[in-house]
């Protein structure tokens, strides 16, 4: 059957409104991270500092899904979803209208930006309510896909900010939000099933679960990886080989749009061929990338003449850009992978697993740029950060074959 017969056996204009949904959600979830080098041109905030404030909405967005998840199976998807989207755009608005003047103002702003991050709470089970067991790789990766945001963010925002202000950026975003919203709500509709009677107990199940558990390590390293990745590559690639922050967003969007469009081909692999050798390979490449991402950041300058050091650093952000893109790949397809698993294995309360494993994936993003801030802090280098994620991900190849019978679940 193809994708568009497939899609015709649910609700497409929800398939739609969800990804842009989602899509404009992501845009202001990680906007922090390529405005940075604007909004802090006037503050004294270090590297490292930078990092954690980008990456603070991520864990902010991470930890709201799951009440997010948990209220969109009480009330119903789109209802949640309104709520949400309200209360992010007020942020955003109130941001163009103010600024942010401090530490402190940037810190709260990223809190509230948490609300976009929680969207994924609320898109994808929306959607999936709609489809089959055997369609949910293929609506779950196209409605994750809105992830494309962050790559879409990442290449405008830093344009408009180096002309018109970062402010502006804000700006025009809040106008975005508000017609996304408008389109959702004329055009989504929650699907015809009982969303009564969820609770704390689904949510636990989700935790007691071997396959929940399962899914939230290997989600941890993939979307972790992801976003951390989205939202720390500007200031990564501003900070150490000092491209400017037009060129960062640039390269930070290119990267990010190659995870994003994977998303929907590890959901149609993972139909099609099945999870489980899928996250094997996956989890492997993935390891090896941060290998040599370690190695590229490996400082052997000291050994090297000083025309061999500067042919070196010449070389660095373009072998960094390559590798931080085959990386964004694999961790695309791994997101994919996940969530087609997620749609099978727990059908009747996808809000609250998605809400659940969504949020380990947010927290990974978060312990992804605290390892490379803390990398720096102590050592100088990004080395024994991108070190250190290569042994996590060796952990979770473990992980996955002690509980190898969970992938594939019927």
């Amino acid at each position: 059957m193809s994708i568009i017969k497939s899609l015709r056996t649910g609700d497409i204009s929800t398939v739609v409104s969800t990804f842009l949904y989602l899509c404009v959600s992501f845009m202001a979830w990680v906007s922090l991270s390529p405005l940075m080098v604007y909004i802090t041109r006037d503050l004294d905030i270090s590297i490292e500092a930078k990092l954690r404030l980008s990456a603070l909405a991520v864990v902010s967005g991470s930890l709201l899904r799951i009440p997010v998840g948990l209220l969109a199976d009480k009330i119903g998807t789109k209802p949640t979803g309104i709520i949400v989207q309200s209360i992010a755009l007020v942020a955003i608005t109130s941001v163009y209208l103010v600024g942010l003047k401090s530490n402190d103002d940037i810190l709260i702003f990223a809190l509230f930006l948490g609300f976009s991050g929680a969207s994924f709470a609320i898109a994808l089970p929306q959607a999936s309510h709609w489809y089959a067991p055997e369609y949910q790789g293929l609506v779950l990766g196209i409605v994750g896909a809105g992830n494309m945001g962050v790559a879409l963010n990442a290449l405008f925002s830093p344009l408009i900010a180096q002309q018109y202000g970062w402010q502006t950026a804000y700006g025009i975003l809040a106008v975005a939000m508000a017609a996304t919203l408008i389109i959702y709500i004329i055009c989504s509709r929650d699907a015809p099933i009982s969303v009564v009677g969820v609770g704390q107990d689904d949510y636990m199940g989700v935790i007691t679960s071997k396959h929940g558990r399962l899914y939230m390590v290997i989600y941890f390293i993939t979307f972790g990886g992801f976003v951390g990745l989205s939202a720390s590559i500007p200031t990564l690639f501003n900070s150490q080989y000092h491209v400017s922050g037009v060129l960062s967003g640039m390269l930070a969007a290119i990267i990010v749009f190659i995870g994003s469009i994977a998303r929907p081909i590890g959901g149609y692999l993972a139909d099609k061929k099945g999870a489980s050798k899928l996250m094997y390979g996956l989890l492997l490449l993935i390891s090896l990338a941060y290998a040599l991402l370690a190695f590229t950041n490996f400082n052997i300058n000291s050994v090297l003449s000083q025309k061999e050091g500067n042919i070196l650093m010449a070389v660095m952000p373009v072998l960094s850009a390559v590798l931080f893109s085959i990386c964004s790949l694999f961790l695309g397809i791994g997101n994919g992978a996940i969530f087609q698993q997620i749609g099978k294995k727990f059908p009747s309360n996808i809000g609250a697993a998605s809400g659940i494993i969504g949020a380990s994936g947010g927290i990974g993003g978060f312990v992804l740029a605290e390892v490379l801030a803390r990398s720096r802090e102590e050592t100088g280098s990004f080395c024994y950060g991108y070190a250190s994620l290569c042994l996590l991900v060796g952990v979770g190849i473990l992980w996955l074959k002690s509980n190898e019978d969970c992938m594939d679940s019927k």
